[in-house]
């Protein structure tokens, strides 16, 4: 008996509902704020990991790009040079 009328409380008009209402709120708004915490820290994060990565990889397509051209213009000058006798 003390059972039932404990059950019978909790599915009253005066259930403390109310109270798994707030807690449940609270839970998706520390949701929400904490999603966009990470969203703003993250997009931080990524704009100066983005800049960093960026100046790296210029930097390594840059040498590339002198080697390259320095071949080039070795290539493009040897015949000139054979037809002057500069090279063997």
């Amino acid at each position: 008996d003390d059972l039932s009328v404990g059950m019978g409380r909790l599915d009253g008009p005066s259930a403390n509902r109310d109270d798994f209402d707030d807690l449940l709120e609270m839970e998706a708004k520390a949701n929400e704020e904490g999603r966009a915490a990470g969203i703003r820290d993250g997009t931080k994060q990524g704009i100066h990991d983005g800049r960093e990565l960026g100046i790296s990889k210029g930097h390594e397509l840059g040498q590339e790009l002198g080697y390259y051209s320095g071949c080039a213009a070795a290539w493009l000058g040897q015949p000139e040079a054979a037809r002057k006798g500069q090279v063997s």
